[in-house]
């Protein structure tokens, strides 16, 4: 029951403030994160700002690294965990996605 509270508490403040975030995306942790989808395993970045945000995404060969502008929530990436070695927050607030 807290933690229904809690996340009502939590919607209420960033309506207030004009920030729209989901309770999914409230239960992601911050940033870069792993979880499983479809039956695999998928790289994710939880941006828990206010603007957008570019971060840089580095994954293992083949695949490039590559920046990537993230709206406030939770953002699926280009590719699995399995390519995805880590993303980063590197600046450029209110960048366009």
């Amino acid at each position: 029951m807290r933690k229904i509270w809690g996340i009502a508490a939590a919607v209420a403040m960033a309506v207030g403030t004009g920030v729209a975030v989901t309770p999914s995306a409230m239960a992601d942790p911050c940033g870069y994160f792993e979880a499983p989808s479809g039956g695999v395993q998928w790289a994710f970045y939880n941006h828990c700002g206010p603007t957008t945000v570019m971060i840089k995404v580095r994954n293992n060969w083949p695949a490039a690294n590559y920046n990537q502008c993230v709206r406030p929530g939770t953002t699926p990436l280009r590719y699995d965990a399995a390519t995805t070695d880590f993303a980063w927050y590197i600046g450029e607030p209110n960048c366009t996605p």
